[in-house]
């Protein structure tokens, strides 16, 4: 990549930088409850991760003006008190698209700022800081252009925008009262929203998996997943390079966590932290695990960033997000992925005339003895 093409690696980093340092009041404190000794204990966990604070921010101890409270009615009742109760389902109309339309831009915000602060500063480290010494774990032979990194923001952007509606009918659903979206709830402490994070994660690769394998059938690709292939190299901005449809689709997950798990705004928003972070580091074109990885007991689980660039290439294979237990499981995995692998890392590397050892001299093949003369 050409050094001119900084500009468009270091804007978006500033842009959430910006959206980040706004003023304190803003943030958010969600409380929680836990129950311990038979007694609701209200405990703030103070988090402010783009998701929480947003969708939710009617949701405070007193909130006024017909807004819900997250304390129970009476000083001795300490029974089951949900804040997307009756009284929720109860606000006006107008109210609860108000309160939907405000989720929904700060859902976008949140979401442009982890994807700007975590693409911007891997593609920063990479491409522009030490590009030479992260040369020698480059995976694809391509280098990325200055259009290709345009292309790809302007379509993340794009799919950034259509989550954001997405989250505004997820947060009128909820305060109408259909989905399992809980605050305060004595039925659930922290035990339920760690294990509810890992069941989320499990779910969404899953959902990831299949549906990522059916925009692969010939009548749909071109039309819903052809736009995050044009990237056969891609950087770190494509992590949501998605056509219009396929955004939907990738959106679509979370409906069906919040209708289908009881769900905190906070480990919703801690999961999607994780996706955004695994999905930045499976388009960052540089093997990041260590040496004999892939071949670990924690390698045959999670994939790597040569699990996803081989599938950018090949297109038909290795179809996994997060774990690599479907692609082992349906036998999707490319033959070829150990090797590729072991080449991000210098193992046996065919050496160019420029005594140079990197992606553009490597074969996908194994290289064959030399004859002496």
């Amino acid at each position: 990549m050409k050094r001119r093409t900084w500009l468009f690696l270091v804007l978006p980093v500033v842009l959430s930088a910006a959206i980040s340092c706004r003023p304190a009041a803003a943030t958010k404190t969600i409380s929680f409850v836990g129950v311990q000794d038979g007694q609701s204990r209200y405990r703030s966990m103070g988090l402010n991760i783009g998701y929480a604070g947003y969708w939710f921010p009617q949701f405070h101890a007193g909130t006024a003006g017909g807004g819900v409270s997250d304390r129970p009615t009476h000083e001795n009742d300490h029974s089951v008190v949900s804040p997307l109760s009756v009284r929720v389902a109860r606000l006006p109309l107008l109210q609860k698209l108000t309160r939907a339309l405000r989720a929904s831009l700060g859902a976008t915000f949140g979401n442009l700022l982890w994807y700007a602060l975590l693409a911007g500063a891997a593609s920063l480290l990479f491409y522009v800081l030490f590009p030479r010494f992260f040369r020698r774990r480059r995976i694809a032979d391509a280098d990325p252009s200055r259009q290709q990194v345009s292309r790809e923001i302007f379509h993340s952007l794009r799919s950034l925008a259509i989550f954001g509606l997405v989250a505004a009918g997820v947060v009128l659903a909820a305060l109408s009262g259909w989905t399992r979206i809980y605050i305060n709830d004595d039925r659930y402490g922290w035990p339920w929203f760690i294990t509810s994070i890992v069941l989320i994660i499990l779910l969404h690769d899953a959902y990831f998996y299949w549906t990522h394998r059916l925009m692969h059938h010939p009548r749909l690709f071109r039309r819903m997943h052809h736009t995050h292939h044009l990237s056969t190299s891609p950087t770190p901005w494509a992590a949501y390079a998605f056509s219009p449809a396929e955004a939907l689709v990738q959106a679509g997950i979370g409906p069906l966590i919040v209708f289908t798990i009881p769900t905190h705004p906070a480990a919703f928003g801690l999961f999607m932290l994780w996706q955004i972070s695994f999905n930045v580091m499976g388009h960052c074109g540089h093997e990041l695990f260590p040496r004999g990885f892939v071949t670990s007991p924690a390698g045959r689980l999670l994939n790597t960033t040569t699990h996803h660039a081989l599938h950018h290439e090949k297109f038909r294979t290795n179809f996994g997000l997060y774990f690599n237990v479907w692609d082992r499981l349906i036998g999707t995995n490319h033959p070829e992925y150990e090797v590729r692998f072991d080449r991000a890392h210098g193992v046996m590397p065919a050496t160019g005339a420029d005594g140079d050892v990197g992606p553009k001299h490597l074969q996908v093949t194994q290289p064959q003895a030399r004859t002496k003369k």
